[in-house]
């Protein structure tokens, strides 16, 4: 059967958070808009029950993704400038004495 490409506007969260339960079930984002394509073109329905619910649970685990993904990117990013040249250096010492002020500061 030939396939055609097909592009849709997703609200840019809600497709992070699906990637994130797809890629621990094994799935790309690709397999399940086709698995969920299938099913209602075989079934002749929404091949789901709709309703409202909170799924605290899911929310907690992508949140944790989240501030896990933000904290790698800044990592990243810290050692990209480490390799600059022109970055200023710090000494341990100094690191220790920026964090101190910086906790004496927030109480």
């Amino acid at each position: 059967m030939p396939s055609v490409n097909y592009t849709v506007k997703l609200d840019e969260a809600n497709k992070k958070q699906a990637e994130f339960v797809l890629k621990e079930l094994g799935l790309s984002l690709s397999v399940a808009i086709n698995v969920y394509i299938n099913a209602i073109a075989r079934n002749g329905e929404i091949p789901f029950k709709l309703s409202l619910h909170n799924n605290a649970k899911l929310n907690e685990n992508f949140e944790d993704y989240l501030i896990c993904k933000n904290f790698i990117e800044k990592m990243q990013t810290a050692e990209a400038q480490s390799r600059n040249e022109n970055s200023r250096r710090y000494s341990f010492e100094e690191v220790l004495e920026n964090f101190d002020s910086k906790v004496n500061e927030n109480g």
